[in-house]
């Protein structure tokens, strides 16, 4: 089990709000994915259902509780926040090893934080992505040093992790 996220440094909008869940890691088609869990029952949870979604006090309670891998937020159908999931992004120094993205960090001027497999960055922006952005998938993985992007507003849900994340200046 992973250690519960400190809510010390997170966005107070985002702590308010009774989007949170719990995830737990299964196989799925041969690889390894991320499920979520309603903190109430601990049956699977649906990223479109807000009946299986609770507050952060209590998925955080359920998490420890049932021994869940962590706990998560629902990006819902209101669009009130947009997740950015960033994969293979930071080196083994714990820096960003792509300058476009450490680029992308500094200017976004949002929370951003560890993934948690400790190589990728989640920014957590409010309000929808505007309709001139892409929504889903876009991989750099193919390229040399593959990195990938996902972007979403609703009808997912992003593992948190409370390991908040800056990019130095000189990155």
């Amino acid at each position: 089990m992973m250690t519960l996220p400190s809510c010390d440094q997170m966005p107070r909008e985002m702590l308010g709000r009774r989007q949170w869940v719990t995830w737990s890691y299964a196989e799925r088609n041969g690889k390894r994915t991320k499920q979520p869990h309603d903190p109430a029952t601990d049956m699977l949870a649906k990223v479109n259902d807000p009946t299986t979604w609770s507050t952060f006090e209590q998925a955080a309670s359920s998490c420890a509780r049932h021994g869940r891998d962590g706990v998560g937020f629902v990006l819902a159908q209101d669009r009130a926040f947009t997740g950015i999931d960033l994969d293979h992004v930071i080196g083994r120094d714990g820096r960003v090893r792509i300058p476009e993205v450490a680029q992308l960090v500094r200017e976004a001027n949002t929370y951003v934080e560890l993934s948690p497999s400790g190589e990728g960055l989640h920014l957590y922006l409010r309000g929808p992505i505007p309709d001139n952005v892409k929504r889903g998938y876009k991989s750099k993985a193919s390229q040399p040093g593959g990195w990938a992007c996902e972007c979403y507003d609703s009808n997912r849900f992003f593992t948190v992790t409370g390991k908040r994340y800056e990019v130095r200046a000189d990155a």
